[in-house]
C-alpha cells in the first residue's frame, strides 16, 4: 500500500467515477484502475461495487474511506511539522488571481495559518500579467493564477481546472435546464465580468455568431456579480464553483471553455515556507477534489 493508492481510492469515492477521478488527479484511467485493484488485493476486500451505470462504496469501502483520509491527514501533518521545525524564514508573499473564489481562498489560508500560526502571509492580487510581473520583480514568492498552454520560464504546478458556465438565479426560467446553448444568451440581461480572463474571447464568439446579450451591468468585483445574479438582475459567464446561494450553474452544451489554475513560482525558490504552503495547498485541493472547495 502506498499514499498514491489512498489518494486514488478517495478520489473515486468522492466523485463516484473513475473518469472524473482520473481527471482530477491528472493521471490516466488505466493507471487509476490498476492502483485501485492493487489496493483491494492488498486489503483483501472489495472497496467498490461496479455496475454499468454507477460505482458505489461497499460497506468495507465506507469504513476504509475514513481511515484512508485519516492516514493521509496524519502523514501530511507529521511531514509538515517536521519540515517546519527547520524553517527560519516565516514571511510568505503570495499573489492571487482577482477572480479566485474568496470563500475557497479563505478556507485555504485559514487552514494553513491554524497549523503554521507564526507565518506572516502578505497577499497581493492581480490579473495573470500583473502576477507574472510581481514574480519577476521578486515582490511575491509564488502566484496562484491561470496556467496557459505556453511554456513558462517560472516553475508551475496545476492545482485544479474549472469549466466556464452560465450563472443564473435559481428562479430564472433557464434554471431548470441541464445545459445551455451559447446562442441562448442572445438578448438576455447580461452581467459582464470585466476581469474575466476570457472576456475578449467571449466577445469574439458573440460577434462571430451574431449573439448580442443585453449588457445591464459591468463590474470588476466577482462577489458583486454573484449577488446580482442571485437577485435575477442578469446572467453571467463565470468559472463553475460550488453552491452559491440563489444561483444555478448551467454548462454550455456546444462550447468547451475551461481554465487551469495552479502555482507559478520563481525559479530556484528554495524557501521552506513556500514549499510548505505548496504542499498544504496541493493536499487541500486533492482532498477536496475542487468539487466543494471553491464556493
Amino acid at each position: 500500500m502506498n499514499l498514491n493508492q489512498l489518494k486514488y481510492f478517495l478520489a473515486v469515492a468522492e466523485t463516484g467515477s473513475f473518469t472524473k477521478a482520473s481527471a482530477c488527479l491528472f493521471i490516466s484511467q488505466p493507471s487509476l484502475s490498476v492502483g485501485i485493484q492493487k489496493l483491494e488485493e492488498e486489503l483483501g476486500v472489495r472497496l467498490f461495487e461496479r455496475t454499468k451505470k454507477q460505482i458505489y462504496l461497499t460497506s468495507a469501502g465506507k469504513y476504509f474511506q475514513n481511515k484512508a483520509r485519516e492516514i493521509l491527514n496524519n502523514f501530511e501533518a507529521a511531514k509538515n511539522e517536521l519540515r517546519y521545525k527547520n524553517c527560519n524564514h516565516k514571511i510568505l508573499k503570495i499573489g492571487c488571481l482577482h477572480t479566485l473564489s474568496i470563500a475557497s481562498m479563505t478556507r485555504l489560508i485559514s487552514g494553513f495559518v491554524k497549523i503554521y500560526s507564526d507565518v506572516v502571509i502578505e497577499q497581493l492580487s492581480g490579473n495573470v500579467v500583473e502576477l507574472e510581473k510581481l514574480l519577476d520583480r521578486g515582490d511575491i514568492d509564488l502566484a496562484i493564477t491561470i496556467l496557459g498552454d505556453g511554456t513558462y520560464l517560472n516553475d508551475s504546478q496545476i492545482l485544479f481546472q474549472q469549466d466556464y458556465v452560465v450563472a443564473v438565479a435559481n428562479n430564472h426560467p433557464l434554471a431548470e435546464k441541464k445545459s445551455l446553448c451559447f446562442s441562448e444568451l442572445d438578448e438576455l440581461p447580461y452581467i459582464e465580468r470585466m476581469r474575466c480572463e476570457i472576456r475578449d474571447h467571449l466577445q469574439e464568439l458573440f460577434t462571430a455568431r451574431g449573439i448580442y446579450p443585453r449588457i445591464c451591468y459591468r463590474t470588476t468585483h466577482d462577489e458583486l456579480c454573484k449577488a446580482l445574479v442571485s437577485t435575477g438582475t442578469g446572467v453571467a459567464v463565470m468559472p463553475a464553483q460550488s453552491t452559491i446561494p440563489g444561483v444555478a450553474h448551467l454548462p454550455f452544451s456546444d462550447l468547451n471553455l475551461i481554465r487551469q489554475v495552479g502555482f507559478l513560482c520563481r525559479p530556484k525558490n528554495n524557501s521552506k515556507v513556500v514549499s510548505l504552503f505548496q504542499e498544504f495547498a496541493s493536499s487541500y485541493f486533492e482532498q477536496g477534489l475542487f468539487l466543494g472547495v471553491a464556493a
